[in-house]
């Protein structure tokens, strides 16, 4: 993870334009399809539509707040401040979604040190695009963080406020994110103990922030409560799904797919860290394989 900016191209280079093709053919065919109005999508867009965002954004999923204004909150004020027809708004409400990401993209490789981050995020948004999922944004915004902090260009005091000024944002994204970033102090801390090339202070902030991030869970989930009898229920029932990583395990058996994902990703981190040993190619395209099959029956299943 070593490198400096003024390394990098200022062209998208092959990689980069095929990943930016593909989430371009996503956003437009999600768009098409009305891909949001499936489950919670509908929700966010009536509750925009109807003028009592507010109320959902904050009150009722207070802990998911920045994600959720990051996805609707521009439809919102959309349809406050011109009031569109409701075919506009559905489309314009879609294409705002999919500008989230790619904000956020763009904002990760002005600041990252080398192109990795920007790409492995817009492939994690390819996967969980259309899902509604809120760690997006939080990912985002924690691969901005752990970016400018990889910077060896970068001075203490520009890590340090960076720090600062993120780590509120996040903490209103997704409690998964926690899990997420002591993963990643768990494996790099790993790879150290191998004498593999990864950055010691990378693993400790890692490892700071995702206890700072469960413990800001933990007070939000008491503080901020859900007004709504229904929501509150639910969220009683699974708010700590989210940061037990035995719940987490255990979704690899009910969503296979997920499992197929981690081994996909698993393969260029074992050539990124050097490792010696690695996933086949062979391997690899099973995997692959056995993804599109789950991907197609889960698109049979949805129509």
């Amino acid at each position: 993870m070593d490198g400096t900016k003024s390394a990098l191209p200022k062209r998208l280079d092959r990689c980069d334009a095929a990943l930016l093709a593909a989430f371009v053919l996503v956003a437009v065919l999600g768009t098409w399809q009305s891909c949001l109005m499936v489950i919670d999508g509908a929700v966010f867009l009536i509750a925009a539509w109807m003028g009592d965002a507010w109320d959902l954004f904050f009150n009722q999923v207070a802990g998911r707040t920045v994600s959720a204004f990051v996805q609707f909150g521009p439809a919102w004020a959309l349809r406050a401040l011109f009031e569109p027809s409701p075919t506009l708004f559905m489309i314009a409400g879609h294409a705002f979604y999919f500008a989230g990401p790619l904000v956020l993209w763009l904002i990760l490789r002005a600041v990252e040190p080398e192109r990795i981050y920007s790409r492995l995020y817009l492939a994690i948004v390819l996967v969980l695009i259309y899902f509604i999922s809120e760690m997006l944004a939080g990912i985002g915004l924690w691969m901005i963080w752990l970016a400018v902090l990889a910077d060896p260009a970068r001075s203490r005091r520009a890590r340090v406020l960076a720090t600062v000024l993120i780590t509120p944002a996040i903490v209103f994204t997704h409690p998964a994110v926690a899990v997420l970033s002591l993963t990643f102090a768990l494996v790099g801390s790993a790879l150290i103990l191998c004498k593999r090339p990864f950055p010691h202070h990378l693993a400790v902030a890692a490892a700071a922030m995702g206890l700072l991030l469960v413990a800001a869970y933990v007070v939000t989930t008491s503080a901020l409560a859900p007004s709504n009898p229904t929501v509150a229920a639910q969220h009683s029932a699974a708010q700590y799904d989210y940061i037990d990583p035995v719940w987490m395990l255990a979704t690899l058996g009910l969503f296979p797919m997920l499992a197929v994902l981690w081994l996909l990703m698993l393969a260029p981190g074992l050539e990124g860290a050097a490792m010696r040993w690695r996933l086949s190619p062979v391997a690899t395209m099973a995997a692959g394989a056995i993804g599109l099959w789950f991907a197609f029956n889960g698109t049979n299943s949805l129509t």
